[in-house]
């Protein structure tokens, strides 16, 4: 179980996820180990690529890709709700 989840929700921020989730993984790796933490991305139905990135560039992070935009509280309370299961 980590230590930490960091839970980003994303629409249509490809590039920014990007520089995100590289940063995360840099200054997380500075003081954990990599099963002490994880990341978890949940994307409101982006479609500017994000979705492939995600498979190529991050197969290690949580992705969770929404059929439509349900918004960013939305998301966050989807996350809740599969973490209290």
């Amino acid at each position: 179980m980590p230590k930490i989840s960091a839970i980003i929700v994303t629409y249509r921020t490809r590039d920014l996820l990007r520089s995100c989730i590289n940063s995360l993984q840099k200054e997380l790796g500075r003081v954990l180990k990599k099963d002490e933490y994880n990341i978890i991305v949940v994307d409101n139905a982006s479609n500017d690529g994000t979705e492939e990135m995600m498979k190529v560039e991050f197969p290690q992070v949580i992705y969770i890709l929404n059929k439509k935009n349900i918004g960013p509280a939305g998301a966050f309370n989807q996350i809740g709700r599969a973490s209290c299961t």
